[in-house]
């Protein structure tokens, strides 16, 4: 969706124009439409509102099955924060340099009865980025580059046990566990006539390892976690004319290329953005529309997550309860406003209709559901100064 106030109120776009400090992270070749420096800080204010519910079997042995009661997660306010700048040198080079926020999930089901079948499932994953990027120009031809230095955060614990062997429910987790790692972005971008431009950009995949984070086979020990950022590759095209700005972008994630998420059974996204605003005055209006399909649907497979076999039913309890990336529309709207000839004040808001997923745990595995569901509300803002 974007990370800056600007880029969120148009719907996320930002590959074919140029949309604010943004394009640090999604596009920086159009890092040469910024003649003036600028610094931009802000932060989104995220809340998701986030329920499971469950009927599974919890223990085969008494026929003991899971209640059905959904549960909302008290995992619902999330601060993200946002700071970037932009420069053009002596030497007609652009720079950017920005340290976002840039993704995470998480639930809170700690303290909810045995019954509901949830196992006091706590997930919180956090995953920032911090970019330093150039880009030149060679007449309408404008070419970027930026190193993608990345920081994760994975906590995860839950009380589970397995009557059927005796094992009593004990604490599953390991604390948060981090790691860094080290990807790059390229960007492209041209300007066909004084009002229209396409651009397109490939971000890599970031290879991520969280130790020691989880007991997944409920042997006393924690495992570790391979859960590498996607890489992403996409086009998009612009029109900018007096007041009036408009934007299209589509953009591909390849969850299936990255250790972690193609064990948990993600699907590849295709995102579609369209947003523009139009200035009166010293204010702005904002408006936009992202969709992308969930890279969780109701089908999973048996896997082996840190060398420990699951069945396909344990991978979709993982995903529905633990982490449930399940929205797909976004409506988002926003102002922006020129407070002094060097200082914009922007405001976005972000609304995510709530979507659900339903596994049915087949017959073998004793029948009964899995569910989860998402909606979500953001505000963003962001102030910047140019000179």
């Amino acid at each position: 969706m974007g990370l800056g106030a600007v880029a969120r109120a148009m719907g996320g776009i930002g590959i074919g124009t140029d949309v604010g400090v943004d394009i640090v992270f999604k596009n920086p070749a159009w890092l040469t439409k910024n003649e003036k420096f600028k610094s931009s800080f802000g932060g989104t204010l995220f809340m998701p509102d986030v329920t499971a519910k469950s009927t599974m079997m919890m223990d085969p042995t008494s026929a003991m099955r899971a209640d059905g009661e959904e549960v909302t997660s008290k995992a619902d306010t999330y601060i993200i924060p946002e700071i970037a700048i932009t420069g053009k040198s002596d030497a007609g080079f652009h720079y950017g340099f920005g340290m976002f926020g840039v993704s995470g999930m998480g639930v809170d089901y700690r303290n909810e009865p045995m019954q509901r079948g949830l196992g006091e499932m706590s997930t919180n994953f956090q995953f920032m980025r911090l970019i330093p990027s150039f880009a030149y120009k060679i007449d309408n031809l404008s070419i970027g580059a930026g190193l993608s230095i990345s920081y994760g955060a994975l906590g995860m614990s839950s009380v589970m046990g397995n009557p059927t062997a005796n094992i009593a429910p004990e604490q599953r987790g390991g604390g948060v566990s981090d790691d860094i790692g080290l990807g790059y972005q390229l960007g492209v971008g041209y300007q066909i006539t004084k009002e229209f431009s396409i651009g397109a950009f490939y971000q890599s995949k970031v290879d991520m390892n969280y130790e020691h984070v989880y007991d997944f086979n409920m042997d006393g020990a924690y495992q570790n976690l391979s859960l590498s950022q996607a890489g992403e590759y996409g086009i998009g095209i612009g029109y900018e004319k007096n007041n009036i700005k408009f934007g299209i972008d589509y953009k591909k994630v390849e969850w299936t290329s990255v250790d972690g998420y193609n064990t948990f059974g993600w699907d590849d996204q295709s995102l579609y953005a369209i947003g523009g605003s139009y200035k009166m005055d010293k204010t702005t209006f904002r408006a936009g529309f992202n969709y992308g399909s969930s890279p969780i649907d109701n089908s999973f497979e048996d896997a082996s997550v840190s060398g420990v076999p699951f069945n396909a039913t344990q991978i979709a309890y993982f995903n529905l309860v633990a982490f449930p990336a399940l929205t797909e529309t976004h409506y988002s709207a926003g102002i922006g406003y020129e407070i002094s000839k060097n200082v914009d004040l922007d405001l976005a808001y972000v609304y995510a209709p709530q979507k659900t997923v339903t596994y049915t745990v087949p017959d073998m595995m004793g029948g009964g559901i899995v569910e989860a569901s998402n909606k979500q509300d953001s505000v963003t803002f962001s102030l910047t100064y140019s000179f």
